[in-house]
């Protein structure tokens, strides 16, 4: 897996074309169902985004001897189902998120995997996999398309991160024991009433009846308190 300077096309099922002549096609804009741009970003309830390391006014994302490509690598010889995805996701050094994250670029209709180097770098190589497969699921579970858009919360903050927070209870379930310590995980902490192997859905939907969750969310959000940035 390349990650700078790669260049892949969109997946198949974002294009559509109209034969007009034997042997011949002529392209069209691509067809996307609606989507959300924010990523899903793995974090602690309570924490925050870090700020980006700005060099000369632009965002530093070189610098780390950290490869991503290596791991991918490792991750899809043991799951080779996600590998067809895997060429089509531009996967990207960021130190604007804490952990990693994806989400579809709104320019170019692909999809996009953010990681923070430093956070990814002092994980084990069992949590590096753990959190590799965690934002591949979200990808083939269609958290940041359809799914996400069929709950009708696009520009909410709130219930974006509600729904990130579904999404990883849903994830996590199945990757127990392969995920850092502060993941949100169904029988933990917080969510310790929260049974494991529920959809997404049915994890925000317990959510938005959690009245806890919902005062550390607002709080996370900047909602009540006093000039709050998610």
């Amino acid at each position: 897996q390349n990650v700078k300077g790669s260049k892949v096309k969109p997946a198949k099922a974002a294009k559509k074309t109209v034969k007009v002549s034997k042997g011949s096609t002529t392209a069209k804009k691509p067809v996307v169902a609606p989507t959300s741009t924010e990523p899903e970003i793995m974090y602690p309830i309570n924490s925050k985004p870090v700020a980006p390391v700005v060099i000369n006014g632009k965002e530093a994302t070189v610098g780390s001897k950290f490869d991503l490509n290596y791991y991918v690598a490792a991750m899809l010889a043991s799951e080779p189902f996600f590998a067809g995805m895997s060429r089509c996701i531009n996967k990207r050094m960021s130190r604007s998120i804490p952990t990693a994250g994806v989400c579809v670029n709104p320019t170019t209709y692909q999809y996009d995997l953010l990681y923070n180097p430093d956070f990814m770098d002092k994980l084990t190589p069992v949590q590096r996999r753990g959190v590799l497969l965690h934002e591949y699921y979200h990808l083939a579970l269609d958290h940041v398309t359809t799914r996400v858009a069929a709950m009708n919360i696009k520009g909410n903050k709130a219930k974006l991160f509600q729904w990130n927070i579904a999404a990883d209870l849903a994830i996590n379930s199945h990757l127990r024991g392969q995920l850092p310590e502060f993941c949100c995980m169904p029988g933990v902490g917080p969510f310790a009433q929260y049974p494991l192997g529920q959809t997404a859905e049915e994890y925000y939907a317990r959510l938005e009846k959690d009245e806890e969750f919902q005062k550390r969310a607002n709080q996370q959000n900047g909602e009540g308190g006093e000039g709050g940035e998610g």
